[in-house]
């Protein structure tokens, strides 16, 4: 068994599960098919280890039907955001957290901050 108490940056399929509940509890519209902010949380939980661009979620919000807005980055930013504060309102500094990290060009990559494993952590 490994010591190894490096976290990872990307979820599990429990913890992806526990962030989409969670934030679905918090705010109901996140768990509405059809609309951005359940297309967004959607993308977000599924993030593997190199990552999701910036883009990616812009993208999502520029084919959403029901997007009520022209602002795509502003909108993909705040529900990153919000995401980031229900996740530590639910689980304090245990919480994932939505990072980005700039690299390039300013190209943007997002990925996950997940708090180091500890002995008596069995969430992580």
């Amino acid at each position: 068994m490994s010591t190894d108490n490096t976290p990872t940056n990307y979820l599990n399929k429990a913890q992806a599960q526990w962030v989409f509940d969670t934030v679905v509890a918090t705010k109901e519209h996140y768990g509405t098919p059809g609309t951005f902010a359940f297309a967004c949380l959607a993308a977000i939980c599924s993030i593997g280890p190199k990552g999701l661009h910036i883009k990616s979620i812009e993208g999502l919000h520029i084919g959403c039907k029901s997007a009520r807005s022209d602002k795509h980055m502003s909108q993909a930013y705040g529900h990153i955001k919000a995401v980031n504060k229900y996740l530590k309102m639910a689980a304090g500094d245990r919480a994932p957290q939505l990072r980005m990290e700039v690299f390039g060009r300013g190209a943007q990559r997002i990925h996950w901050e997940l708090a180091p494993k500890q002995e008596d952590n069995t969430e992580t």
